[in-house]
């Protein structure tokens, strides 16, 4: 997302430009809902808090520029428009599971749990989170507004909502690995239950039906709320 819509950015999650950023590229993922999107990525070493375990607010970083982008690819489909607007992080919360370990490919996947539109722009509210502007990570960066004028309604419609996202860290194990333990970990699940018991039974965190995966742990789970910007001036 970041290299298609903001190639310029040097966010230290997500940006492309930053030199020495982890540079997350989170993709669409199959099947449908709002704001699937999936990255993987192995984080280095050098940012371990411990040796063998990767800090926790390197994790929360990817997991908020992986939230935001769900959030901003969210906003663009439904209003169909031509990039995505910019979001920032109202709150996050992150449930750590289990030690993350550096130099190994971890897979971040994202599904927007509730979208909240301005019910004097749109007449139309559907869930959502509240909270004031906190943060801005990379990801909150990494929207563009569309301004083609036939999109304006479309703009004007969307220009105040408010996206709750949810985000999971997973690590692919070695199904031998997997057989040999006993009793298996609470934390690693099957394919179709990847995401069901990280966040209290929610689904939809699998690559669709049919499609077999790999045990997986999971190492993480996060929620976060993510505003959109009326205006380019609210910086």
């Amino acid at each position: 997302m970041a290299e298609a819509y903001n190639p310029e950015s040097s966010c230290f999650g997500c940006g492309p430009s930053s030199p020495d950023g982890l540079h997350l590229r989170s993709r669409r993922m199959p099947g449908e809902g709002l704001g699937r999107l999936e990255a993987r990525l192995a984080i280095p070493a050098r940012y371990c808090a411990f040796p063998g375990i990767v800090n926790g607010g390197i994790l929360s970083t990817i997991m908020d520029c992986h939230g935001n982008w769900a959030a901003a690819v969210c906003l663009m489909d439904k209003g169909c428009l031509p990039r995505p607007p910019l979001t920032l992080t109202a709150s996050m919360s992150v449930i750590f599971k289990e030690p993350t370990p550096p130099n190994t490919e971890l897979i971040l996947r994202s599904r927007v749990l509730s979208l909240r539109e301005s019910a004097a722009a749109s007449g139309a509210s559907t869930g959502g989170g509240g909270g004031a502007y906190g943060s801005s990570s990379g990801g909150s960066g990494s929207g563009a507004y569309g301004s083609s004028s036939g999109n304006k309604m479309a703009q004007a419609q969307m220009q105040k909502a408010t996206v709750e996202v949810e985000v999971v860290v997973l690590q692919p194990l070695d199904p031998a690995t997997v057989a040999a333990d006993a009793p298996p970990s609470s934390a690693v699940v099957q394919g179709a239950e990847t995401a069901a018991g990280a966040a209290g039974g929610s689904q939809g965190f699998t690559r669709g039906a049919g499609t077999p995966e790999p045990a997986m742990k999971i190492l993480a789970v996060g929620r976060g709320v993510f505003k959109r910007l009326g205006a380019l001036r609210a910086l």
